[in-house]
């Protein structure tokens, strides 16, 4: 389902690709991850010089600290990719939160 929504994206396939081998990887991890786009690849509005923008969800960062956390993604990308990750343990729970984070970011994994 995620491969669907990354095909439908407007994005270099340099760029598909490597969020393909990150989504992969990071469900090898947690399956229940989810990862979403945000920024200019996201809006479609990116220039050839622009770093990728993702929102990770995963309680793979349970207990680790910020640092480990960050070297565990980045990681899972290549070099020669600028990347923006933020990470959190988990989606907000309260009422009607859990579907404005989804529509604010959009979901790929």
């Amino acid at each position: 389902m995620w491969s669907s929504a990354l095909e439908a994206l407007n994005l270099p396939n340099r760029i598909k690709a490597a969020l393909k081998r990150f989504i992969n990887e990071l469900k090898k991890l947690d399956r229940g991850c989810e990862v979403y786009l945000f920024g200019s690849y996201a809006r479609g509005d990116w220039l050839a010089k622009s770093d990728l923008d993702s929102l990770i969800v995963s309680s793979t960062f349970e207990g680790l600290d910020l640092g480990k956390s960050y070297l565990k993604l980045r990681r899972l990308l290549p070099d020669w990719l600028s990347a923006e990750l933020l990470y959190t343990t988990g989606v907000p729970q309260g009422e009607g939160e859990e579907r404005d984070y989804k529509r604010r970011y959009g979901a790929l994994g």
